[in-house]
């Protein structure tokens, strides 16, 4: 009879997960094609699941954490920012007083709450799968996330364990982040993100040095530093990154030394593998076999109106096998950002190794 209660119970919660995402999936397809589901789609995809449990107080949020919704432009973002100074939100029927459509405000509701924050938050989240029939010893799939904020201070903590995996706590990443304390407008510790421009350096599927293909969903203007909390275990980055402003110059030093999973033969990099899983001893060889160190700057100047430059060295500890890939490279990139009502001109060109890129809108 106790089985019977704890097998129901499980079934019962993985069947609550699933409907609760596949709301999210539908909100999904709208945003980005089946062809489009890469790194940015699939982060975007977490940050929904996670608001829909945790949602976004829209009294609180700062500029960053309001561009993130993918259906809010940036003019929608100021005019609720510049509606908040004098009113409080507390309803569709403000934030249509606001000037945000009843379109837009409709794709928010699951995302957002009218409630004023509190000075405290512990945020946490787990989901747990079972699998049959996958011929492995641990069939679980199981996945955590805790968050704790406290004023301009934030703890991030999550892991993940794929079906076949012995280890709980076979992938985990841990951030420390501050927000708005004096001159520090961000400051990460631990795994984080950098986004800068329209992502040629550091997004995925642009990336310069990983081959990338320029046709994408233009980033929107997120913060530059910010917690890394995807389970895509290939594109974290580990050390630290902060954005000291000085009234309108910005001035973002970063930092990582990060293990990523590959094969070393006679001393070289035959290759890279971003799957993440380590399920049989071939995958626990490549755990962790290469480390990555990159360092360099971002200097930008404006806000809303920007217009930056980035350079950083990528060293690996082993030459690669294939002779046309480097060890060590420079990579360089300058970007603009420009947004009078209701235009927005972006672009990026960035420079590495002899190869060019550029994207513009």
């Amino acid at each position: 009879m106790g089985n019977k209660f704890f097998i129901l119970l499980l079934l019962l919660i993985i069947i609550s997960l699933k409907l609760s995402a596949e709301d999210t999936e539908e909100q999904m397809e709208k945003l980005f094609s089946s062809e489009d589901e890469t790194y940015i789609s699939t982060e975007l995809q977490q940050r929904l699941e996670y608001l829909q449990k945790h949602k976004l107080d829209i009294n609180k949020a700062d500029y960053n954490e309001l561009a993130e919704l993918p259906w809010l432009s940036p003019q929608d973002v100021d005019a609720i920012l510049l509606y908040r100074k004098t009113h409080s939100i507390t309803s569709m029927k403000k934030l249509q007083e606001a000037g945000i459509s009843e379109d837009i405000i409709q794709n928010l509701q699951p995302y957002i709450s009218y409630l004023q924050s509190t000075p405290v938050h512990f945020i946490s989240r787990q989901r747990m799968q079972y699998k049959e029939d996958t011929g492995y010893d641990s069939p679980l799939k199981f996945y955590q996330r805790y968050q704790a904020k406290w004023r301009n201070f934030s703890l991030y903590f999550l892991s993940q364990k794929d079906e076949g995996e012995k280890d709980w706590l076979d992938y985990w990443s841990a951030t420390l982040y501050i927000m708005e304390l004096g001159f520090v407008k961000n400051f990460a510790a631990g795994n984080y993100r950098l986004s800068f421009g329209q992502g040629i350096l550091f997004a995925p599927k642009l990336a310069l040095s990983k081959g990338g293909n320029a046709t994408h969903q233009p980033l929107k203007h997120y913060r530059d530093v910010k917690p890394y909390t995807s389970t895509n275990e290939a594109y974290s980055l580990f050390g630290f990154a902060g954005d000291f402003s000085f009234y309108d110059m910005h001035i973002i030093p970063f930092y990582s030394n990060y293990a990523l999973d590959g094969i070393i033969e006679n001393g070289c990099i035959k290759s890279i593998d971003i799957t993440g899983f380590h399920r049989s001893d071939s995958g626990q060889d490549k755990k962790d076999a290469i480390r990555e160190k990159l360092y360099g700057a971002h200097i930008s100047y404006g806000d809303q109106n920007r217009f930056g430059v980035t350079a950083y060295r990528d060293v690996y500890n082993h030459p690669f096998c294939d002779s046309t890939k480097k060890q060590f490279q420079d990579l360089y990139s300058a970007d603009y950002y420009l947004n009078y009502r209701n235009i927005t001109l972006f672009g990026e060109g960035a420079y590495a190794n002899g190869k060019r890129a550029f994207v513009t809108g």
